[in-house]
């Protein structure tokens, strides 16, 4: 009978021992990783400024109904296999949903008022991040930023005031590839 076994058989209610083995090593490598791996959960908080906007029920049901759309159509998506397709086809989903708020292809070209403008965004805000706070499912709230980003940061910098800095996506991904590898 065995009366200790290497730590990386783990074998729970037997007496062990930690094996410094090419086995042992892995074993404790590949334990690292994966204790690397597991971030703590991200708390989402939602910005006051854009959840404290009345804003009317009709655009919260109207964009409600949108944003189940959009995760519908999403679904289908995301099983699409080649990578390069499936960022054209999400794109283009992100645009239909940007005419759909702007009348137009982006914020800055959009004829609609202002105000108008600035409550639906944060209609899309609030029902975007009721439902990402309520799953803690963070990867949720990207909608919101992807079709109405460019309002919610203007509407952001009218309130608080501050300076903004005009910077091309391409630079923005880069850099937060760059981060985040």
């Amino acid at each position: 009978m065995v009366r200790l076994y290497p730590h990386f058989m783990e074998r729970g209610r037997y007496p062990s021992y930690h094996s410094t083995s090419v086995l042992g090593q892995i074993y404790d490598e590949v334990k690292f990783q994966q204790q690397s791996e597991t971030a703590p959960p991200i708390e989402i908080l939602p910005l006051e400024c854009f959840t404290e906007v009345a804003v009317s029920e009709e655009d919260k049901y109207r964009w409600e109904c949108l944003y189940q759309e959009y995760l519908k159509e999403s679904s289908a998506l995301c099983k699409v296999d080649n990578k390069e397709l499936k960022n054209i086809k999400f794109r283009a989903l992100f645009q239909k949903y940007k005419w759909i708020l702007y009348d137009a292809e982006e914020f800055e070209e959009s004829q609609r008022s202002r105000p108008d403008l600035f409550d639906e965004a944060c209609a899309i805000y609030q029902v975007v991040y009721r439902h990402a706070t309520r799953g803690n499912e963070v990867s949720k709230c990207g909608f919101a930023w992807k079709v109405a980003g460019r309002a919610l940061c203007q509407f952001y910098v009218l309130k608080h005031g501050g300076d903004t800095a005009l910077c091309s996506f391409p630079v923005l991904e880069d850099a937060f590839k760059k981060n985040s590898a």
